[in-house]
């Protein structure tokens, strides 16, 4: 008698979903006994397919990033003992550096020389100066840090950034405070300029100091 039931239930394959009759949508899956066709091992390796696909293509996706992650390391140079990345930022063998006023620091070049044991030092009154730094091509940076060297205590107290692509018209990006030791000027978004130009707003309570100045 129950198998009476069950043949007079069956419905033909063709008139039951294919996704019904495959076993994919469990909830809405008509009840085993009435499909004719049933194979346990079809609806498994269906199921089990789809799957596989989505894990090749996130392994694929994942080799390829770290790929060019390591590629892109690989290419790196290094700049003032900074790790950047090629057409960013040139080599500062190639920097100038300005003043102003003139003659407000001695021995201006020793701020992009690559060596941390000289120093630039500026006049006592030196609020106003500023020095200018001129990458000799477009570059792409967003922070700015200036190594106060022997003299921990010989940073301004407020700092301007200005930036400029042809040395004229230059843009204030933001004003910074000078800290003991390292001056930090985090400028949150990536900015393509020239010339960058630093500006003693209020003055420290020591002659400016620069040991280095870095850009990242």
């Amino acid at each position: 008698m129950p198998e009476t039931r069950i043949r007079q239930q069956s419905r033909s394959a063709d008139h039951i979903p294919k996704r019904y009759a495959l076993g994919l949508d469990m909830r809405k899956a008509t009840p085993y006994a009435e499909i004719e066709t049933w194979n346990p091992h079809l609806i498994w390796s269906c199921a089990m397919s789809g799957r596989k696909r989505l894990w090749i293509l996130l392994v694929g996706v994942c080799l390829t990033t770290c790929l060019l992650a390591m590629y892109s390391i690989s290419q790196a140079e290094w700049v003032h003992n900074k790790t950047v990345f090629p057409k960013q930022i040139s080599p500062y063998y190639v920097w100038g550096i300005s003043e102003r006023p003139r003659g407000t620091f001695n021995n201006l070049r020793a701020a992009i020389d690559g060596n941390n044991l000289t120093t630039v030092t500026s006049k006592k009154n030196f609020q106003g100066a500023s020095v200018t730094i001129d990458f000799g091509r477009p570059s792409l940076f967003n922070m700015i840090t200036v190594n106060h060297g022997k003299e921990p205590s010989g940073f301004c107290e407020r700092i301007a950034v200005s930036t400029s692509l042809d040395g004229r018209k230059f843009i204030h990006r933001s004003t910074f405070p000078g800290r003991s030791y390292f001056s930090a000027m985090l400028l949150g978004t990536p900015v393509r300029a020239r010339f960058v130009r630093l500006t003693a707003v209020a003055r420290g309570s020591k002659q400016w100091t620069i040991s280095e100045i870095y850009f990242q």
